[in-house]
């Protein structure tokens, strides 16, 4: 996947997540504004610049940094109320380095459920998270799903109509680290936490 080669320098770079998530402006050098929709209502996200010692820190030493961030960030809009009333209790943190973005998400649910273990397959049927980034002001989003043992489905287009599925070349430089492993987990009902951090790469 090729997004700008460097997101926190584009004064016009976009970011989104969620469904009408919008990025903004660059505040510095530290931090992207983030401009979006939740819960129906313009909020922004601070997105922090961290640092590494290494390129291609390990996903543990990332979940670390971003424990640290005092700013997290909740997704409580439920767009299809009347078909799933039901609303797990979801934030998320995010924050950059020079050649990643990152995502962290904190999720509690009453039931769980991770079938899918093959990039681009529909782990939307399984308990998941979604990303929109919409790096370049060209109207084209890329939609990132992952379910709760890091299964990867990415897509970009304008919409719906015109989604098409990132070639698995690309879906696989796509880094994700759950705290429940990688295995398969047949749907069990009770009550759950579980945490999934996410590596994204500009280029």
């Amino acid at each position: 996947m090729r997004l700008p080669a460097a997101i926190p320098a584009a004064k016009n770079a976009r970011l989104s997540g969620w469904q009408q998530f919008r990025a903004g402006s660059i505040a510095g050098r530290c931090l992207f504004v983030v401009k979006l929709n939740m819960d129906f209502q313009k909020k922004k996200i601070i997105v922090k610049k961290i640092t590494f010692n290494s390129r291609r820190p390990p996903l543990s030493r990332v979940s670390q940094k971003l424990d640290t961030l005092k700013l997290s960030y909740p997704i409580a809009n439920v767009p299809w109320l009347r078909q799933f009333p039901y609303k797990p209790q979801v934030r998320f943190k995010i924050a950059y380095a020079n050649r990643e973005l990152y995502l962290k998400y904190y999720v509690t649910e009453k039931s769980i459920l991770a079938e899918k273990t093959v990039p681009n397959t529909m782990v939307c049927e399984d308990s998941c998270v979604e990303a929109f980034l919409q790096p370049d002001g060209n109207g084209i989003y890329y939609n990132l799903e992952f379910n709760c043992i890091g299964t990867v489905l990415a897509g970009y287009g304008t919409g719906r109509a015109d989604l098409q599925r990132l070639p698995l070349k690309s879906v696989r430089q796509i880094r994700t680290e759950s705290s429940l492993g990688t295995k398969p987990i047949p749907v069990q009902a009770g009550l759950f936490n579980w945490t999934i951090v996410v590596a994204v790469p500009f280029s």
